[in-house]
């Protein structure tokens, strides 16, 4: 996560504190139990809980309670429902590398010696934290340089636009309006005449996300950093579709960015391409056909991209036409179209890989064939909006998941699942298996009332709570796993360890001692395996 990358590691330890107790909700939570969870020793943790009582104090000790007590540990109360979140920010606004970000964003600039005067650092403290800003942010194509003691933002404006989108939005989501000099309501007016004007309806959590990248463009350009895009010849046929689409709204979009004094035509025209691509504007799709239809008649490098894109996706997943629902069919083209119509969008602007979703790198077989296919469009169409890897990858498997299950072409894992239960409760446990593992891995699970429908050469994994011999015996090639407890009566804590032990299944036949090695990192659960 992007904000949790830039804190200071103290902040970032006592703010993963707060949010393990917050998830605890009304358990008591041992000194030990944070000593393990953020890997520090206990009289730092000690020394965090001081200073988080210290902060509590600070912001409002009527809205934020900590409990302590002897044998017990910890305990946290909120009082109003917004509590958590707003003391949560609090938290993270102590971080002085926010304070410059936030400081250069809002005002254009920073003054170094005024910074410090303000907040009690050194300049040699604040060079440091620059120099450690920059080491952060060099992925995203710009940087903090200085002049006479004035520190600004020097790069790619799109990049720094799309980072301050990224970062205010981890930062408050919504909770609150940083943008103190902008009025949120004009933005809000102005995104809801838009939407009316597209007849798009525009749900709060969207048009909060919407109005902060407004408001950081508009900010950026009365500092007189102003999007330029060139007079390339995919930049006029996209000019030349805005206009058209712009024609047929009741509200003349133009004169709402004139409003709010942004006068530039390259400004205008990038905040409604944008407005197109990450606002979901295409879920209306009778608006979303009609763009679509004019980029084919322009045989834009975005078009061409989707169609291609379509045409390849089918072929490898040996699929005709004929064989989809013509409602995904279009549901698919239109997602497709918008990540290519973003990626175009920010084709010169980094999107770096820690942005990406690790959930889906979970998938590895999901992952190979969405790499070939982009591989094979970038080496057939060599078009620049490929730069943009990391969004575009993303963005396709959940295009992959509009058809298919996110894990259909993952190795098919057979679980024996051996407990001498009851039907109801042995489905009960299979159910149990599933919900916590069935998400990320193609699962078959077996209870004893089923063994004689699977060979015992098709058994990746056997799990029991029972110690018998006979499955060393019958099983000698088979990793089995003994449980301490029923599995009933294993926590859903607990259980999520057996997603490393369908990692560790292929470790099994390449090096039994590694396995060895990682399941006694997990004995608390397991105590044998074979």
């Amino acid at each position: 996560m992007l904000v949790q990358t830039i804190i200071e590691k103290d902040i970032n330890h006592k703010v993963q504190i707060l949010e393990y107790l917050y998830s605890k909700e009304m358990i008591w939570v041992s000194t030990d139990e944070l000593v393990k969870k953020i890997s520090v020793e206990q009289r730092t943790i000690l020394k965090y809980m001081t200073e988080i009582q210290e902060l509590i104090t600070e912001y409002c000790s009527k809205e934020v309670i900590l409990l302590r007590e002897k044998n017990k540990g910890y305990r946290i109360k909120f009082i109003k429902k917004d509590s958590f979140i707003m003391f949560r920010l609090f938290m993270i606004n102590k971080s002085i590398k926010i304070t410059i970000l936030n400081k250069i964003f809002l005002s254009g600039q920073l003054n170094s010696v005024h910074f410090s005067f303000d907040h009690y650092v050194s300049s040699a403290t604040f060079k440091r934290k620059i120099k450690r800003i920059n080491s952060l942010i060099k992925d995203y194509g710009f940087k903090i340089v200085s002049q006479e003691g004035i520190y600004f933002f020097k790069g790619n404006e799109k990049s720094i636009r799309l980072f301050g989108s990224i970062f205010y939005w981890q930062l408050y989501r919504g909770v609150k309006w940083p943008f103190l000099n902008i009025d949120q309501t004009k933005i809000f007016s102005f995104i809801d005449k838009v939407s009316k004007s597209l007849n798009y309806p525009v749900s709060i959590i969207l048009k909060n996300k919407i109005s902060y990248n407004y408001a950081i463009g508009i900010i950026r350009y009365s500092h007189n950093e102003k999007i330029e895009l060139g007079n390339q010849d995919e930049w006029k046929k996209i000019k030349e579709i805005n206009e058209i689409v712009t024609s047929r709204m009741s509200t003349n979009i133009y004169n709402l960015f004139f409003s709010e004094g942004i006068r530039s035509e390259d400004e205008i025209h990038f905040n409604i391409s944008r407005l197109q691509t990450g606002a979901n504007i295409f879920e209306n799709q009778k608006l979303a056909l009609f763009v679509i239809e004019l980029h084919k008649e322009k045989k834009t490098v975005i078009y061409q991209a989707t169609e291609a894109f379509f045409k390849l996706f089918l072929k490898k997943m040996h699929l005709n036409l004929s064989d989809i629902d013509q409602q995904k069919v279009k549901n698919i083209f239109v997602a497709a179209f918008s990540i290519h119509y973003r990626a175009f969008l920010f084709q010169d602007t980094p999107f770096i890989e820690k942005d990406v979703d690790q959930a889906l790198k979970t998938y590895k077989q999901l992952n190979n064939l969405m790499d070939q296919i982009f591989i094979e469009l970038r080496e057939m169409l060599n078009f620049s909006l490929f730069n943009q890897k990391y969004l575009i990858l993303n963005q396709y498997m959940y295009i992959f998941s509009e058809l298919f299950p996110l894990n259909l072409l993952e190795k098919e894992i057979t679980i024996y699942f051996d407990e001498p239960l009851e039907k109801r409760r042995e489905d009960l446990a299979k159910n149990m298996l599933n919900n916590f593992l069935g998400d990320q891995y193609k699962l078959r699970i077996f209870g004893t009332s089923e063994l004689f429908e699977v060979k015992q050469e098709k058994i990746d994994l056997i799990i029991s709570s029972s110690s018998s011999e006979k499955f060393f015996i019958y099983y000698p090639k088979v990793p089995i796993i003994i449980l301490k407890k029923n599995i009933l009566n294993i926590s859903s804590s607990e259980i999520l360890l057996c997603r490393r032990l369908l990692e560790l299944i292929s470790i099994y036949f390449e090096d039994k001692e590694e396995m060895k090695s990682q399941i006694n990192k997990l004995e608390n659960v397991f105590y044998k395996y074979n």
